[in-house]
């Protein structure tokens, strides 16, 4: 029987838990400089997407325990993918699309959707595979195919 676990990303709230387990884990034996996340720290861990899911968190809390020399766990303290994404827009929606009534080629709407996953990961190929679902090889090729200047 096989154990269906859903990403992180969808699991907000283990997101919280298993920071704070891995916090603990990794301060064992440092019982008099406990350290804690800051409410900015954990808003930037709340709004990512975790792509590497329980490992890439499990790694991340462990560089910010070692980078910290305060009590708190800063944001400064957090990798720049993680701090960057969160001052940027979270999507980008296609209710204003408009199809004028001799149509508009379907390859146009993808040229569109890729451009915009482009600008928004500013350029990082794997990050706007990732926002559209596909693999990275899927993206080149489509790239390749639509015409689009990286």
């Amino acid at each position: 029987m096989a154990l269906t676990l859903p990403p992180l990303r969808e699991r907000n709230g283990d997101i919280l838990l298993l920071s704070q387990y891995f916090l603990r884990r990794f301060q064992r034996g440092q019982a008099e400089r406990r350290k804690t996340f800051s409410k900015e720290a954990l808003d930037y861990l709340l709004s990512y997407e975790w792509p590497g899911n329980i490992r890439e968190l499990r790694n991340v809390v462990e560089r910010a325990v070692i980078l910290s020399d305060d009590r708190d766990i800063l944001p400064k303290h957090l990798p720049s993918e993680i701090v960057d994404m969160k001052g940027k827009s979270q999507g980008f929606e296609l209710k204003d699309l408009i199809i004028p009534e001799q149509g508009l080629p379907l390859e146009e709407i993808e040229r569109e959707v890729i451009k915009k996953a482009l600008s928004m990961t500013e350029g990082n190929l794997s990050k706007a595979a990732r926002l559209l679902s596909v693999s990275r090889d899927t993206l080149r090729y489509r790239i390749g195919k639509l015409g689009i200047l990286i």
